[in-house]
């Protein structure tokens, strides 16, 4: 059953993110556009890790990542695209062969609640961070 659920999340993922990309090239200068390919990438990725193929969520995750830090690197003040690279960012550090690591995460996290970027609702994400980097050190 989880499987067959996963599948049909799966497919309308893939069926929304053929969409965003197509409105992504249909106006570049668009950044909403692909923000939401960002989002379709990164959710495609949450349903293959919950199917068991990680090395396909791994490319999701890769995919949403280039693009959100795209969207960063054009705006360094718009907090939602920086807070967008941290969140990707987390989803990599499970993957030992990304090469992202938790203390990489743990630093973006502390950097944006230091600057003020983030709200204080985001400091759970930086706690977890933090906790998930001190383990990994162990």
């Amino acid at each position: 059953m989880v499987a067959q659920g996963g599948l049909s999340a799966f497919e309308s993922y893939r069926a929304s993110m053929v969409i965003a990309e197509r409105l992504a090239d249909s106006d570049p200068t668009y950044t909403g556009w692909r923000r939401d390919l960002s989002v379709s990438q990164e959710k495609i990725g949450d349903v293959l890790v919950a199917l068991g193929d990680l090395p396909g969520a791994l490319v999701g995750y890769r995919a949403s990542v280039n693009i959100r830090e795209g969207l960063a690197a054009s705006d360094p003040k718009n907090a939602g695209w920086l807070r967008d690279v941290a969140v990707s960012m987390a989803k990599l550090a499970d993957f030992p062969e990304s090469g992202v690591r938790w203390a990489d995460v743990a630093d973006k996290w502390v950097e944006l609640y230091e600057r003020g970027i983030l709200q204080p609702v985001d400091r759970p994400f930086v706690e977890e961070a933090q906790r998930r980097a001190n383990a990994e050190r162990k």
